[in-house]
């Protein structure tokens, strides 16, 4: 595989259009370096805001950069582009570069067409990031264990496997796990709508597919509602015999020509997903016990922070959908609610968030954004609000207003670009403020 790759694109001009901070855009980078490609970089950031990441790259000497406004030359004279998961179809440059018959990859398309490894992906509006990584825990575990399994006569059995990894769309790029996994391996990657999107041209589904539910979000960036379940549908459309689609049961009309078996599981009871691999695998009930009671927990992610003179500080940055606010408010009895940002093209679950806020009078620290200009129109004059222009304020205010026993919950509903780098630059920014709080 990797002399195919080599031989593919050594001494090629390949473009890795967006480095970001996530990790994704330095793997991909990196990927097509030690390849021996002629690597340009691109980003509409700044140098001084991309710092951290091309301080990863600064070993290749076969990598050059060219930061703030893009150069329509450089879309027409590359060999290959690698395209980041934000790049609409619309697009200008995306258009110069077809026009000019440059070839357009990305990461996900390029992991699918060569990877020889077991593929599990999933994907789906909210729930998709612990899912993932639980599984992957789950598959962790078993297969230290079962190096001496006997054959099963039905299932898959892990004693073929030696390794597992992860990666996608949780801060970990498909092209580690690329270059590491073999034909022996399992590799476990959590999918966003976009990078399904712009993989489509690859026409592969992993072995596996898992869609958690599909909720109206991103409707800014793919155009409507039903393109964007179209987007999510891509991760089990190439599917072949033999291949298992996990599924709830309300999106099973999505189904039609599907070739995989498909394992129809309760949208409001995701532990079955995990009993549904384990079941497929031969793992048993007293392992799915033992994963969830180790499982820490992701970073952003309802993620305690500090407890400072009885008030908890929960840190649940990644939540960008009301119904992820939702699922927080449901945990926690007697919240500060820290929230705001901008809309993602969201639909009826701003309204059962208003509801639910309005019904237990929970106190608002709201911070800017077009999400928070909607949603405030539809509480009651009775709720508790303050508007606030800074994380620092959020976190003063929200603290300033709290009582013992109080939960302080940073659950945003909304992306983050207005005021942060990103929803883990959120999260940190709020983690900051909270140590920094005199006890």
């Amino acid at each position: 595989m990797k002399n195919n790759l080599i031989k593919k694109y050594k001494g090629k001009k390949v473009l890795v259009w967006g480095l970001g901070l996530h990790g994704g855009g330095i793997g991909s980078a990196s990927f097509f370096a030690k390849l021996g490609a002629n690597v340009l970089v691109i980003d509409s950031k700044s140098k001084i805001e991309l710092k951290a990441s091309i301080a990863k790259l600064k070993k290749f000497k076969n990598i050059t950069y060219h930061f703030g406004e893009h150069r329509e030359e450089d879309f027409k004279t590359q060999d290959f582009i690698i395209r980041g998961p934000a790049i609409k179809d619309d697009n200008k440059f995306l258009k110069i570069a077809k026009k000019a018959k440059v070839k357009i990859e990305n990461d996900v398309g390029i992991f699918f067409e060569n990877s020889p490894a077991f593929k599990i992906g999933v994907t789906g509006t909210k729930g998709k990031s612990t899912l993932t990584a639980l599984i992957y825990e789950l598959l962790k575990q078993e297969i230290k264990k079962t190096r001496k399994q006997k054959n099963k006569k039905s299932g898959i059995n892990l004693s073929k496997f030696n390794k597992v990894f992860l990666g996608g769309n949780i801060r970990k790029s498909v092209f580690d796990c690329l270059q590491q996994a073999d034909g022996k391996s399992i590799v476990v990657l959590e999918l966003s709508s976009f990078q399904l999107d712009h993989a489509r041209y690859a026409k592969v589904s992993p072995n596996i597919s898992v869609l958690t539910n599909i909720y109206p979000e991103h409707i800014n960036f793919h155009g409507t509602f039903k393109k964007y379940e179209e987007a999510k549908t891509l991760i089990f459309k190439y599917q072949k015999k033999g291949d298992m689609l996990i599924i709830p049961n309300e999106l099973k009309k999505l189904t039609k020509n599907v070739k995989s078996d498909i394992s129809i599981f309760d949208k409001d009871k995701p532990e079955e997903v995990l009993k549904i691999i384990a079941e497929k695998f031969g793992i048993s009930d007293t392992s799915i016990a033992h994963i969830k009671k180790s499982f820490k927990g992701l970073e952003g992610r309802q993620e305690f922070i500090k407890e400072l003179h009885g008030r908890r500080f929960i840190n649940d940055t990644t939540a960008t959908h009301p119904l992820s606010i939702i699922y927080s408010l449901k945990r926690f009895e007697n919240p500060i609610l820290i929230m705001g940002g901008i809309d993602k093209g969201f639909g009826e679950e701003v309204d059962e968030l208003a509801d639910i806020i309005n019904q237990r009078n929970i106190r608002v620290v709201m911070l800017p954004g077009t999400f928070s200009d909607i949603i405030k129109k539809k509480f009651k004059k009775s709720v508790p609000l303050f508007d606030v222009s800074s994380m620092k304020e959020a976190v003063q205010k929200a603290y300033s207003i709290s009582a013992k026993n109080d939960i302080i919950l940073l659950s945003p509903g909304g992306a983050s670009f207005n005021l942060f780098n990103n929803e883990f630059d959120r999260g940190d920014q709020f983690k900051k403020q909270v140590f920094e709080l005199k006890s």
